[in-house]
């Protein structure tokens, strides 16, 4: 009886043959399954602790994760879509990913056309840079607000204790009031348009030369080795397992030949 090596060193050729039509097969898999591509651009950030002061790591997070609020917002989003073909921002949701490390965020965008992938994620970080930017604007102007509201603050105070208010503009009691109550008015409203972003986030500039394109799923080698892994499978099958099966079928319970010599 052969042993398993001798019957591979037999079959070799057969083997050979399996393994390379299975690597071509895999080859031309890649071509007919469906590609997708995936477009990333990234946003530089940091926080200016000089005007902070000393923050943990949850107060970071809570900063950082009210840009990244900005960045994710259906207003951003519905922005992007508008510049594209049969975009919606649920769609765009699905087809989207944002991730934060420590000083960055990727914005990667997937889609069956590297074209269109580019372009959106593109879109994007154009977007959400320009809504992060009037978010910080109105913050700093209500931060701003807020330092005239303590001036006025101060006047008013000093006019109920009788001290003349040198370095007020409003000339009375009532104007100080009623400027006091339109400045605070203004930065409520300038509070909502900053959407609660901090001023203290710095961003770096956009890079639009800096996008990594990938593509997605399985690449021509690994198709091709598992092809071939494929038919080397049904070499070891055909060989071993359908050939013990036909040398039980042909071994006869009884030996014929002894048969036939004792009915003799």
């Amino acid at each position: 009886m052969k042993t398993y090596a001798e019957i591979l060193i037999y079959h070799w050729r057969k083997c050979a043959i399996l393994m390379i039509i299975g690597g071509i097969a895999g080859f031309l898999l890649f071509y007919i399954l469906p590609h997708a591509y995936s477009a990333s651009v990234y946003l530089t950030t940091a926080i200016d602790h000089n005007r902070t002061g000393s923050l943990d790591e949850l107060e970071e997070d809570r900063m950082l994760g009210i840009a990244e609020d900005i960045i994710n917002s259906d207003f951003v989003l519905q922005s992007v879509c508008n510049h594209s073909e049969a975009c919606s921002v649920e769609n765009f949701r699905k087809d989207a990913r944002i991730q934060r490390t420590i000083d960055y965020w990727s914005l990667t965008v997937s889609n069956d056309d590297a074209v269109m992938a580019v372009t959106q994620a593109r879109l994007w970080l154009e977007t959400a840079y320009e809504a992060l930017a009037e978010s910080q604007n109105h913050a700093r102007q209500a931060e701003m607000l807020e330092i005239r509201s303590a001036g006025l603050e101060s006047c008013i105070q000093d006019s109920v204790n009788g001290i003349p208010p040198v370095v007020c503009d409003e000339p009375d009691f009532e104007t100080l009031l009623n400027q006091l109550q339109k400045t605070a008015e203004e930065t409520t409203q300038e509070r909502l348009l900053s959407h609660g972003i901090s001023s203290a986030i710095l961003f770096g500039p956009m890079n639009l030369d800096h996008i990594d394109l990938r593509q997605n799923g399985s690449s021509h080698g690994f198709l091709t080795f598992f092809g071939s892994t494929i038919g080397l499978f049904l070499f070891l099958f055909s060989i071993f397992f359908l050939n013990e099966s036909s040398a039980k079928l042909q071994s006869p319970g009884v030996d014929q030949s002894e048969l036939s010599d004792s009915e003799i």
